[in-house]
């Protein structure tokens, strides 16, 4: 493969790549919530940065595959285990 094609592969996957994350958080009523988000890397620091204010509208950063009130169902886990190569137990408080 030549040097220019490593590249333009290098920046589609920079440009395209996306980390899938969980977010578990308040509703405006003070409910538990989760959603499943996938954030592209570009949009990474700035969620992040978005999260230390305790308000992230989840669609500016990213997409949201899943989300609902309380705890994701043993359904929704599933899927997103077949379906995104989640691992449940994996997440990293941010």
């Amino acid at each position: 493969m030549s040097k220019k094609a490593k590249q333009v592969i290098a920046e589609k996957i920079e440009k395209n790549a996306a980390v899938i994350i969980r977010v578990d958080a308040k509703n405006p009523e003070g409910g538990d919530y989760f959603a499943f988000v996938a954030i592209r890397l570009d949009r990474w620091e700035p969620f992040k940065k978005a999260c230390a204010t305790g308000k992230v509208e989840m669609n500016d950063y990213g997409i949201v595959i899943e989300s609902g009130e309380g705890e994701p169902s043993d359904e929704v886990k599933e899927r997103m285990i077949r379906d995104f190569g989640f691992r449940h137990g994996e997440e990293v408080a941010i």
